[in-house]
C-alpha cells in the first residue's frame, strides 16, 4: 500500500512533497516524545524518523 501512495508524490509540486514530508515526520516524533512512549512506539517511531529523513529530501527535489 505505501509503495503505491509514494507514486501518488510523483506528479505533486515539489512544496507539496516536502510539506506532506513534514507532516508526516511530526507525526513520526510525536509518539516517540509522549507521556505514553513505550519499547514499541519507540521503534517505531524511530523507524518512521530514519525513513523520513532518508528519503524525503529526494522526494521533494
Amino acid at each position: 500500500m505505501w509503495q503505491s501512495s509514494m507514486m501518488l508524490t510523483i506528479s505533486c509540486p515539489p512544496e507539496v512533497t516536502a510539506a506532506s514530508g513534514a507532516d508526516a515526520f511530526i507525526h513520526a516524533v510525536e509518539p516517540f516524545v509522549s507521556k505514553m512512549a513505550n519499547t514499541i512506539t519507540d521503534v517505531i517511531s524511530l523507524e518512521a524518523i530514519r525513513i523520513i529523513t532518508r528519503w524525503l529530501g529526494p522526494a521533494a527535489t
